[in-house]
């Protein structure tokens, strides 16, 4: 039973997670608002994914390695949205 909720954990987490991303992504292109949004906070998420995203390569693992490489590149998206619509 524990590799079953383990497997479809490994299964569910990725696409949720995507998911939880495209929301900001399509609000920031749509307003180009980055009021109330801390860039130091993706800057740092961005650092830890990469992180997370290097040991997922070292263990091997390809769902890891999709999961991560997912993850550190909608976060990217972000960061980068928030760095082109900020006012100076």
């Amino acid at each position: 039973m524990w590799e079953f909720i383990v497997m479809l954990a490994g299964l569910l987490a990725t696409p949720i997670l995507a998911v939880s991303y495209v929301p900001q992504i399509i609000s920031l292109a749509k307003t180009k608002n980055t009021d109330g949004i801390s860039l130091s906070f993706w800057y740092i998420l961005d650092a830890s994914l990469l992180m997370l995203f290097i040991l997922a390569i070292d263990s091997g693992s390809l769902s890891l390695i999709i999961a991560q490489g997912l993850n550190l590149v909608l976060a990217l998206v972000v960061t980068i949205q928030v760095l082109l619509y900020r006012k100076k």
